[in-house]
C-alpha cells in the first residue's frame, strides 16, 4: 500500500490555482433543466372534483325524496324552478 504525504506549499497553490481555473466562466451556456410536470389518474381527477363539491345538505334531500314518493312534488311551480336552476347551471 502507498503511503499519501501530508499536503505541503506546492500541492496547496496547485490546488488554489486549479479552484481558480474552476471559478472562471465558461464560454459555454449552462445546460437548461426541463421543466417538472405531474400526472394525475383518472381516480385522482375524480377525487378531486369529488372534494370540491358542495357539501350535500341531507334534510332537504330526504323531504324532497319523501315530497316525489307522495306526488307532493309534482306541481307546477317546483317543475319550473327546476328548468330554471337546470338551465342557470348549463349557461354556466
Amino acid at each position: 500500500m502507498s503511503e499519501v504525504g501530508p499536503v505541503g506549499p506546492p500541492i496547496a497553490a496547485a490546488m488554489g490555482r486549479a479552484s481558480h481555473l474552476a471559478k472562471q466562466p465558461s464560454s459555454e451556456a449552462a445546460p437548461q433543466r426541463g421543466s417538472d410536470r405531474v400526472e394525475l389518474s383518472n381516480g385522482a381527477q375524480l377525487l378531486g372534483k369529488i372534494a370540491a363539491l358542495p357539501e350535500v345538505r341531507q334534510e332537504l334531500v330526504n323531504r324532497v325524496r319523501l315530497e316525489i314518493a307522495t306526488a307532493g312534488y309534482d306541481s307546477a311551480e317546483k317543475m319550473e324552478a327546476i328548468l330554471e336552476k337546470v338551465m342557470d347551471d348549463l349557461a354556466g
